[in-house]
């Protein structure tokens, strides 16, 4: 156990920003913050985003990648997951999305 994860994580300072930049709100059917720069892929249409999980649930995701009976790596095992909840929905809610 290092000293880093003996420290509670709440006694921690809030990280700074790197871009000052103010985030502004954006209406629509779900009020989300857009940030002033997004790294996007036109070509192939993609969007980059930073996920925030549990260690316990980072955890449960590897577990599950390494069963699998060939390689596949952690993204493309998180792409199939939504893919598959995304799929669910549309099933289950007569095309909610």
């Amino acid at each position: 156990m290092n000293l880093l994860t003996s420290i509670d994580k709440n006694l921690m300072p809030p990280r700074a920003r790197k871009n000052s930049k103010p985030r502004k709100r954006v209406a629509g059917a779900t009020a989300r913050l857009e940030t002033p720069k997004q790294s996007r892929d036109k070509t192939n249409q993609t969007v980059t985003l930073s996920l925030r999980l549990p260690i316990a649930m980072l955890e449960e995701i590897d577990k599950a990648v390494k069963s699998r009976p060939y390689k596949m790596p952690r993204h493309m095992w998180l792409l199939e997951a939504v893919h598959e909840k995304l799929a669910r929905l549309r099933q289950g809610h007569g095309n909610v999305l």
